[in-house]
C-alpha cells in the first residue's frame, strides 16, 4: 500500500514538472513578443521588443525556435556529461561497496573469521552503516548471490538472519516494484533464493511480462520457489511459445544455484512441453535417483524435441554400460536421427551384447546410421570391424569403406 501511495506521488509530481515546463515555455513566447507583460502582479518590460515588434509572426516563431533549439542542445550536453560523471562515479562506488561486503560476507560464511566472538552481531555491525543508500543494498545483495552461486553451501539462512536484522525487507519490496528492469531481476533472484513467498504474486505478473529478460528470470525464481508450491509453475509456458535457447537461459539461470532442492515431479509430470522440456534438463544436471523413473516416461516421447531430451538425460545421469538395456529394448522403435544420437553417446560402451545388438541390426539400417556403428566397432572391437569387409551388402561395405578411411586419414 505505502508503496503505490508513492507510486502515484511520484506520477503527479512528474505531471506537474512537465505542466510546469510547458507553461514557462507558453509564457516565454507571450512575454518576449510584448512590450509589456503584467503576470501575479508583476510587470515585466522587454528589452528586445524593438527587435521584435520589426519582425512578422512566423519569423518571430522561427527565432524562438532557433534560440530554443540551441538552448536545448546546450542543455543536453550539458545534462549528459553530468550523468556520465555522476554514472561513472556510481559504478567506481558499487564496485568499492561490492569488495568491501564480498570479503565482510566471505568471512562470515566460509572462513569463520569471527567464530571466537559473536560473528553475527560483529557483521551487523560492520554493515549496518552501509545499507542506508540503494547502491549500497544492491552491492550487499549481489555480493552475497556471486558467493552464493560459486557454493555448494546453502547460505539462504544465513542471509535470511542478516536481512532481518539488518530491516532490509522493505528495501527488498521497493525493489522488486521498481521500473529499473535490473533491480527486479535483482529482487527475484535474492528472494527465491532465500525462499520469500511474501512476492509471489508479483513474480508471477513478471513471469507474463512482454519483456524476455524480466521474463525469464521470473520462470527461473519461480521455479526455485516451488519445493513447496508446484502451483507457482502454472505460468511457465503457458502463454509464450518457448524456444530451446529460452529454456536453456532459464536452466541456467537455475542451476547457478548449487544447493536448490528442484521439485522434478512437478516438472515432469506437467503436460505442458515447456515444463517438461525444462524438468529434462535440470533432471540431467542433478542426477537423483528419483527422477530416472520420471525421464523414462519421456523416453520414445512422440514430441521429438522431449525424446532427445529424454535420452540425453538418461545417457548423462546413467552410465553407458547400464542404459544397455534400456537402448537394446529400445532403439529400433527410434527415427534415425535420434539413433545417431544415441550411438554418438555410446562410443565407449565396452558391452559385449551391445556389439551383438549392433551386429544383429547394421543390415537393415540406413547408412548414416551404419557408418556410426562402425565407429564404435572401430573404437571399441576391430576385430569385429574387420568381419565386415566381405560383406554382400553394397551400403555395409560403403559404411565400412567410409569409417576406415576417415579414421586412417585422421
Amino acid at each position: 500500500m505505502g508503496y503505490t501511495i508513492y507510486k502515484y506521488f511520484k506520477a503527479v509530481v512528474n505531471v506537474i514538472i512537465w505542466m510546469f515546463l510547458t507553461s514557462f515555455l507558453v509564457i516565454c513566447i507571450y512575454v518576449l513578443y510584448h512590450e509589456e507583460s503584467r503576470l501575479l502582479g508583476i510587470n515585466f518590460i522587454n528589452p528586445v521588443y524593438d527587435y521584435i515588434k520589426i519582425l512578422p509572426i512566423w519569423a518571430y516563431f522561427v527565432l524562438y525556435f532557433i534560440l530554443f533549439s540551441i538552448s536545448s542542445i546546450i542543455v543536453f550536453i550539458s545534462l549528459s556529461l553530468y550523468f556520465d560523471i555522476k554514472i561513472s562515479h556510481g559504478l567506481n562506488l558499487k564496485r568499492k561497496y561490492y569488495r568491501f561486503f564480498t570479503h565482510i560476507l566471505t568471512s562470515y560464511f566460509i572462513i569463520d573469521l569471527y567464530k571466537d566472538k559473536d560473528p553475527q552481531k560483529i557483521v551487523i555491525n560492520r554493515i549496518k552503516p552501509l545499507v542506508k543508500k540503494r547502491i549500497q543494498i544492491l552491492a550487499l545483495l549481489e555480493s552475497f548471490l556471486r558467493i552464493q552461486e560459486l557454493l555448494t553451501k546453502d547460505l539462504s539462512n544465513d542471509f535470511k538472519l542478516l536481512i532481518n536484522n539488518l530491516k532490509l525487507q522493505k528495501k527488498l519490496k521497493l525493489l522488486i516494484f521498481n521500473k529499473d528492469f535490473d533491480n527486479k531481476i535483482l529482487a527475484m533472484k535474492v528472494l527465491s533464493y532465500l525462499q520469500i513467498h511474501t512476492y509471489d504474486k508479483q513474480i508471477i505478473k513478471y513471469a507474463k511480462s512482454e519483456n524476455f529478460a524480466l521474463r525469464t528470470e521470473a520462470y527461473a525464481a519461480l521455479i526455485r520457489l516451488t519445493e513447496k508450491d508446484e502451483l507457482l509453475l502454472n505460468f511457465i509456458g503457458e502463454n509464450d511459445k518457448l524456444s530451446i535457447i529460452d529454456i536453456n537461459i532459464i536452466v541456467n539461470t537455475v542451476l547457478r544455484d548449487k544447493n536448490i532442492s528442484i521439485n522434478y515431479t512437478a516438472l515432469l509430470s506437467s503436460v505442458n512441453p515447456h515444463k517438461i522440456a525444462i524438468g529434462l534438463i535440470l533432471a540431467k544436471n542433478r542426477y537423483i535417483k528419483t527422477n530416472l523413473v520420471l525421464v523414462l516416461n519421456y523416453i520414445g516421447s512422440p514430441n521429438n524435441l522431449i525424446n532427445k531430451l529424454a535420452w540425453d538425460a538418461l545417457l548423462t545421469i546413467v552410465t553407458n554400460d547400464d542404459c544397455v538395456d534400456i537402448i537394446i529394448e529400445r532403439f529400433e522403435n527410434e527415427q534415425d536421427d535420434i539413433k545417431l544420437y544415441i550411438l554418438k553417446k555410446s562410443h565407449h560402451v565396452l558391452s559385449k551384447r551391445f556389439f551383438n545388438f549392433l551386429t544383429s541390426i547394421i543390415e537393415h539400417q540406413t547408412l548414416v546410421v551404419k557408418i556410426e556403428i562402425m565407429k564404435i566397432f572401430f573404437i571399441n572391437d576391430f576385430d569385429l570391424l574387420e568381419t565386415f569387409v566381405n560383406s554382400q551388402n553394397e551400403e555395409i561395405i560403403m559404411a565400412y569403406k567410409e569409417t576406415s578411411c576417415m579414421y586412417i586419414n585422421s
